[in-house]
């Protein structure tokens, strides 16, 4: 083979995990053929084939590697895309082949991300549940040990009705610090994320996705405000003798 039918392009993952660049010498090994290529240049694969991808010339596949046949061809079709593609369909069909167009790929590929991204999804509502257990055990938790803190603020005036506003307006108080601390921990936690895929070889565009942000507000919100109930009602029990008669 001349010097430009050894040539070969790869992408930067190859270019990483094998550590050759332009201008070095690949061993590519198929079907226990070994050849030895050039490398003249590389591209950016993102997530076709998980970036292990090379491109060479065709003579290269047939005469260095002994590869007759190919297992998927693309087509660039020129002229009025619908047109094109029904004659281009019938002309494939009689050869007994599948043919996909560049929409129908990228459909597969949304849906398979989308089944990732719903999986992903449901993980999320176990630890939103989750979550809201340990809510609910710490607004208990915390009003237990305070008893005695209630009594004595009955003690000098404070009744029920305040007492519960009190619980409620502390309670509120978490949400919005639990908000504020939230956001920007979730977007470093994002990015973080972004890094460790593209170290993975998969380069996933992680968004932080800013209209969720009122609708899991309200959600925290309601989950505080359910737990707190039930802290009110006890707050209203308070026996401040019996609280404070061993003080």
């Amino acid at each position: 083979m001349t010097a430009e039918d050894d040539s070969v392009i790869i992408t930067d993952y190859v270019a990483k995990e094998t550590g050759k660049d332009i201008g070095d010498s690949i061993e590519v090994d198929v079907d226990n053929k070994k050849l030895s290529l050039r490398i003249i240049g590389k591209y950016n694969g993102k997530l076709w084939n998980n970036g292990r991808n090379l491109f060479v010339k065709p003579k290269i596949i047939k005469k260095g590697l002994n590869i007759k046949e190919a297992t998927s061809i693309a087509f660039n079709i020129v002229g009025e895309p619908d047109t094109a593609e029904k004659e281009f369909k019938g002309v494939l069909s009689d050869f007994g082949v599948t043919y996909l167009s560049k929409e129908d790929i990228m459909k597969v590929n949304e849906a398979n991300n989308q089944q990732i991204v719903t999986l992903l999804g449901i993980f999320a509502i176990i630890a939103m549940i989750v979550a809201s257990i340990g809510i609910f055990n710490n607004i208990t938790i915390s009003f237990q040990q305070r008893r005695k803190e209630f009594a004595v603020m009955s003690s000098v005036g404070m009744n029920a009705k305040k007492r519960k506003g009190l619980v409620l307006a502390e309670n509120m108080y978490c949400v919005v610090i639990s908000i504020a601390l939230s956001i920007p921990f979730t977007i470093l936690v994002i990015k973080l994320m972004s890094k460790v895929l593209i170290v993975l070889s998969l380069p996933w565009s992680l968004i932080f996705d800013w209209s969720s942000v009122p609708i899991y507000s309200a959600v925290l919100a309601v989950v505080i405000f359910i737990a707190s109930l039930s802290t009110m009602k006890n707050s209203k029990k308070i026996n401040v003798v019996q609280e404070l008669k061993y003080e």
